[in-house]
């Protein structure tokens, strides 16, 4: 793919999308809080290339691509929990559980690994619930 194809998906990751904000939570806020290492993740060209890796191998549509990027951003952005990942890609992609849980296993290894301890502690403070099941 070259750079103009990168349009598409990349720009998704930052798009607000169908996720709704309270009042009071603007999605531009909750990028200026991230913390850089977070951020980088959601602009690592490496990020964009594992996102075509999952598409060419699961055969995913571009609009596929596009809700795949939103749901590593709503990980990062602590509006999905990462617990719930598989659950995420299956709803959203409309894809069978046995490919959501690879592709979910493919973003933990491939995108999040590096920053796994600064999505884990962002998401004991908003998930303390999910985290003691």
């Amino acid at each position: 793919m070259t750079s103009a194809d990168r349009i598409g998906v990349a720009p998704s990751i930052h798009h607000a999308g169908e996720h709704v904000y309270s009042a009071g939570e603007r999605y531009q806020d909750k990028l200026d809080e991230l913390p850089e290492k977070l951020y980088d993740i959601l602009l690592d060209e490496s990020t964009y290339d594992t996102i075509v890796e999952i598409s060419e191998k699961h055969q995913l549509y571009e609009d596929q691509d596009e809700d795949l990027s939103r749901i590593i951003r709503d990980v990062i952005l602590t509006d999905i929990f990462w617990g719930d990942l598989p659950q995420a890609i299956e709803q959203k992609l409309g894809v069978e559980g046995t490919i959501a849980t690879d592709i979910a296993n493919t973003i933990v290894q491939k995108i999040l690994k590096p920053v796994v301890d600064e999505i884990r502690q962002r998401h004991d403070l908003k998930f303390k619930y999910k985290m003691a099941q």
